[in-house]
């Protein structure tokens, strides 16, 4: 195998293999990446046996062949490499040499016998869907998924077509939750039921999601989804069982609505959760029908209060949050204002934009002292 190519295509190419190769796994093959020379270009493949990605690069092969080589390795070596043209030769004792102006590499690898085997794509149904929305709505709700890798039916994202071309994407960890939606014609029946991406697979689309412009295919079979083009593709093991029935858990007629600035909302919490020192970084707010009072309190540290503009449907009371999803909430639910629905001090309580409907988020109060 010996093939020329550009140091900043092949650095590209190695950063969209490294995300899912493993640097430390019960099987150090994981940690590689299968590269094959031939036909103008070589590709990649790499998995952790859940995420494959497989990409191209162009490169001008003088000798077509394949093998694995340590990803993160390869690309340490190529982000150093002192010219834009970068010769990689397989040698007979089994290194990788890579040439670039007078520096000179060598990189044990592996033979591709060593590479696991791939599952064989499965039938599925696809939809199209314009990329950066579909990453912009990961991103709104990925901060509210579990990072239990023992949840694994809420650690990730799932997605459920809800009817009425309506894609909606759900995340939860068991304290807060939120769902985003768009609409997005011609949905797959298949995720009538919905299906749960896990958070990994949910990071490797995005990436991809964010090379990509334009309108991007999205194929959902049994077990897997996939995103991409022959160039760069993503496929996801998708999570077994069930997501809970989130419904459930989102209040039906909470009895005060208050409104106020969402970014002097956001700007407020993190000035006062800095006095705090627990884990839950609490704050405590207090509701009038001008104002929200946002205070956080610590024995060693000291105290801190704030006040936002606020309006307020309903009676005065006190609530306590983390102010951490507080603060996811004011960085997903988007347009100028945030409302919070309140039923009482210990029951979920709904978070919507001002502005928009696409958007909702429940979270879990904490208990505070009078």
């Amino acid at each position: 195998m010996e093939f020329l190519t550009k140091k900043n295509e092949l650095t590209d190419f190695l950063g969209k293999l490294s995300g899912v190769a493993e640097k430390r796994h019960t099987l150090p093959v994981l940690s590689h990446c299968l590269i094959e020379a031939g036909d103008g270009k070589i590709r990649g493949t790499a998995t952790d046996l859940d995420i494959i990605v497989r990409c191209s690069c162009p490169a001008d092969v003088t000798v077509p062949g394949s093998y694995l080589i340590p990803t993160k390795k390869f690309l340490d070596v190529v982000k150093v490499l002192p010219t834009d043209t970068v010769k990689v030769s397989l040698l007979e004792n089994g290194y990788v040499q890579v040439l670039s102006g007078k520096s000179r590499f060598k990189i044990a690898g592996l033979p591709p016998k060593e590479f696991p085997d791939l599952p064989e794509k499965e039938e599925g149904e696809s939809f199209s869907v314009n990329g950066f929305d579909l990453k912009v709505m990961f991103e709104r709700v990925f901060s509210f998924a579990s990072s239990e890798e023992s949840r694994s039916d809420i650690a990730g994202v799932f997605l459920e077509n809800t009817g009425d071309d309506t894609l909606r994407l759900v995340a939860t960890d068991g304290h807060r939750l939120a769902y985003v939606e768009q609409k997005v014609p011609s949905l797959p029946k298949r995720l009538e039921n919905g299906v749960i991406v896990p958070r990994k697979g949910v990071t490797e689309l995005s990436r991809l999601l964010d090379e990509l412009s334009g309108e991007v295919t999205v194929t959902v079979s049994e077990s897997f989804i996939a995103g991409g083009t022959e160039e760069y593709e993503v496929t996801a093991r998708l999570v077994g069982g069930e997501f809970p029935a989130y419904r459930e858990v989102i209040p039906s007629s909470p009895s005060r609505k208050v409104s106020m600035d969402r970014e002097r909302f956001a700007d407020a919490l993190r000035r006062v959760s800095v006095i705090s020192t627990d884990r839950l970084k609490s704050v405590i707010l207090e509701v009038n029908p001008q104002e929200t009072q946002i205070q956080s309190m610590s024995q060693d540290v000291g105290e801190a209060v704030d006040y936002v503009d606020s309006t307020l449907e309903g009676e005065e009371f006190r609530i306590g949050f983390n102010s951490r999803y507080l603060l996811d909430v004011t960085n997903s639910c988007g347009g100028e204002s945030v409302v919070m629905e309140v039923t009482d001090e210990l029951s979920p309580v709904l978070f919507r934009s001002g502005e928009r409907d696409d958007f909702l988020a429940v979270v879990m109060p904490i208990r505070t002292t009078a």
